[in-house]
Order: structure tokens, then sequence, then C-alpha cells
């Protein structure tokens, strides 16, 4: 029996918060904010949109360097069947690290399982950029001051983290 051949597609990609784009494959954002919206469909082997009269379950993965990173939100969609000829649309909204402040280099990975089939949706990369800076608690190491002031008062010394 010949099987044919489905594909999970990207079908829409929301917006990268400025000059970026999950098209492009270099979507940015700012730590604290929610990943852009992505909507996938799946296709025939004609690149059709097919398959909504099944039930069908996508789910969402976020890895970095290789690890599984914990998220926020509906990490696993259905969706509602419909007729014949109705096209599968999943839309993945609302996710981010369940670590608001987890940034770097990451990767969103879609799978889904259909007719025998795992079908994935290459990782879409993605950097979350820090949004701001943070001064830590002040340490207590006091270095001495090599020049020809002195200070009445010491000052703490301030570290600085982008958070």
């Amino acid at each position: 029996a010949h099987l044919e051949a489905y594909k999970l597609a990207l079908e829409e990609a929301g917006d990268c918060y400025g000059l970026t784009s999950w098209e492009l494959g270099n979507c940015k954002i700012f730590a604290g904010r929610d990943i852009p919206t992505v909507t996938l469909g799946l296709t025939d082997s004609q690149g059709t949109p097919c398959c909504g009269n099944a039930l069908v379950s996508i789910d969402a993965e976020l890895t970095q360097d290789g690890g599984v990173v914990a998220m926020r939100g509906f990490t696993t969609r259905d969706n509602v069947p419909g007729g014949d000829a109705s096209a599968l649309s999943l839309a993945f909204s609302g996710l981010g690290p369940a670590d608001g402040s987890r940034v770097g280099n990451f990767n969103l990975t879609f799978s889904t399982f259909y007719k025998g089939q795992i079908l994935s949706l290459a990782s879409l990369p993605l950097s979350i950029a820090p949004d701001g800076l943070a001064i830590l608690p002040a340490t207590l190491l006091l270095l001495p001051d090599p020049g020809p002031f002195s200070l009445r008062e010491t000052l703490p010394s301030l570290s600085v983290r982008l958070s």
C-alpha cells in the first residue's frame, strides 16, 4: 500500500516585534514577552492544506543547547474536526519559557502523529534578549583607592546583570 506523504507546515507566523521574522529564521523578542503566535496546518503530498476532518494533536517543544526547556501556555493543541474538505489549522499563542528571565538562543519545534507518520516542523530559531539591567545586592569586596583622593564614606561595590 502506498503511504501518502503528509507534511506539518507553517501557515502563518506572528510578529517578532520589529525587523525580525520567523520566515527569515531570526525571530528576536525580549524576556517576559510571549513567543509570537505560530499557526500550523497539515498539507498533502501536493502541498494542499488538508486533513481538517481528523482529530489531530500538535505538540510544541522549546529547547536550548540540546535540552528541553519548560514552557508556560498550552504546549499541546487539538483541532476541532470539520468537514471532509476542511483544512487543519492550529494556532499556538501565549507560549514562553516557564522561567520568564531565561534568555539566549532557543529552538521551537512542533510535532504530530498522523496516519501512522510522525510529522515535525523543523526547529524555528528564536532569540530571547534581556529586557533591562538589574542591580544585584552589594558585595562586601572593597577595593583600595589607588588615587590621591580618599572617600569619607565607603561606597558598596555594585554588580550589574542583564535581566
